[in-house]
C-alpha cells in the first residue's frame, strides 16, 4: 500500500464497521479524466479489516490536505 500524496484526490469509502475512510485505489484521480466506478465493489477496511460490499453511491473523491504539526 502506498502512502497518499498531499494534494492529491483519491476514491474513498466509509468504512460500514468503524466508519474510518479508506480508498478504493492506491492510485489518484486526475482533474479532467473521467472516472470509472465499477460497482458494487467488495472491500477491506484498511483499519479495521471488516469486509463489505460498497456501492458507487457510497464512493466519493476526496484530496488529501498535508497536516500541520502540532508542537505542545
Amino acid at each position: 500500500m502506498t502512502r497518499p500524496v498531499p494534494g492529491k484526490s483519491y476514491l474513498f469509502v466509509q468504512c460500514k464497521s468503524c466508519s474510518k475512510h479508506f480508498r478504493v485505489v492506491d492510485e489518484p484521480v486526475f482533474e479532467g479524466k473521467p472516472v470509472e466506478i465499477k460497482a458494487p465493489q467488495t472491500l477491506a477496511c484498511r483499519s479495521c479489516q471488516a469486509v463489505a460490499t460498497y456501492e458507487a453511491a457510497d464512493m466519493h473523491i476526496s484530496s488529501i490536505e498535508k497536516r500541520k504539526k502540532t508542537g505542545f
